[in-house]
């Protein structure tokens, strides 16, 4: 019996109804129209990018970027239409970036949808830009 009432409350949790779990104070749920991929370095790069959502893997694709102005840069659209709380993975190869779902929030955006511009640098990092928009 006990076992049941918990669950309850987890499902509760989970539509953000019991605001006790979340403190009322989640990142906001935001859609990502689209993603661009670029790349500045001087070889190409095999990127695997991954979004999740409450854990839960939503996203996975792997592109060739090369090092060319036409081939260097992908921008992928095909992304789940919904609005949550992601949490983007970029696997360059050389390290895995993640970009956690209070990161949006952080970066003070109203916008509902946000696209999402992420390029390899010369020396090895990996820069984010993000793009509000009003409509998806």
């Amino acid at each position: 019996m006990g076992h049941m009432k918990r669950r309850t409350v987890l499902a509760l949790c989970g539509s953000g109804l019991f605001s006790g779990c979340l403190g009322g104070t989640g990142p906001p749920r935001k859609t990502i129209p689209w993603i661009r991929l670029e790349n500045n370095r001087s070889d190409p790069r095999d990127v695997e990018l991954i979004l999740e959502r409450n854990d839960l893997e939503v996203f996975r694709e792997q592109y060739r970027l090369g090092t060319t102005s036409g081939r260097s840069t992908v921008r992928e659209t095909e992304l789940p239409d919904d609005r949550g709380r992601y949490s983007l993975y970029v696997d360059t190869g050389d390290r895995v970036v993640h970009l956690h779902p209070s990161e949006f929030a952080d970066a003070e955006i109203s916008e509902p949808c946000v696209g999402i511009r992420c390029t390899l640098q010369d020396h090895g990092t990996t820069g984010f830009e993000f793009e509000p928009m009003d409509e998806c």
